[in-house]
């Protein structure tokens, strides 16, 4: 929410961020002002595309807009000159991306490689299979420093405290076990009572 206020749109609802929706004030800037006037910061965060309503025009160039989608209700622009998913802080590295989750990086000095994705608790890296420092880059995406040479780095995430939750529907899993066989338990005498004494006379 502050990343986007700080940096995309001060007036938007920045849970939903969907333009004039959800009591944006009538005296702010309007939606695409506010893109005009942020677009380098757009681009920071790696936005390729926007998305308008039908017929709200974007300026087209080769340096900003282009529109490549249309329909009844949405109109596509791509925006050129946005960040890959993948950069270094270092121009003289390459960057072979194999998927989001994993890059091979070749550098000749040291680097910092910025991942353009929310760093959340549960998000790890490795380098080399060893486990990295992860950093937060400009308040919201990952970044890991990685020594010169060719390196592979990965990232996984896992949800925090996944560990209790398995081990508490272990437990809810143990008490309905045993909930049921001491019900069992107590009808098994219950029966056999019932059955005597519908046996004989």
């Amino acid at each position: 929410a502050s990343y986007v206020h700080d940096h995309l749109d001060s007036a938007v609802d920045p849970m939903v961020f969907v333009g004039n929706g959800n009591g944006r004030p009538v005296s702010a800037p309007s939606p695409v002002r506010q893109l005009l006037r942020n677009l380098h910061a757009y681009r920071a965060a790696g936005v390729a595309y926007v998305l308008t309503p039908a017929g709200e025009a974007l300026p087209e160039s080769g340096t900003t807009f282009s529109l490549v989608f249309r329909s009844p209700s949405t109109w596509i622009y791509h925006l050129a000159g946005a960040d890959p998913y993948f950069t270094a802080s270092s121009p003289a590295c390459t960057i072979r991306t194999r998927s989001r989750y994993a890059v091979q990086l070749s550098c000749p000095t040291p680097t910092l490689l910025v991942r353009r994705e929310t760093d959340l608790t549960g998000w790890r890296a490795e380098i080399d299979g060893r486990p990295a420092h992860l950093q937060r880059i400009d308040g919201l995406f990952q970044g890991v420093t990685v020594r010169a040479g060719s390196h592979w780095i990965t990232f996984d995430y896992s949800p925090p405290y996944i560990g209790w939750g398995f081990a508490a529907f272990a437990a809810g899993c143990a008490w309905l076990l045993l909930a049921g066989a001491g019900g069992r338990r107590l009808l098994g005498p219950q029966r056999s009572m019932s059955a005597d004494n519908t046996a004989s006379p």
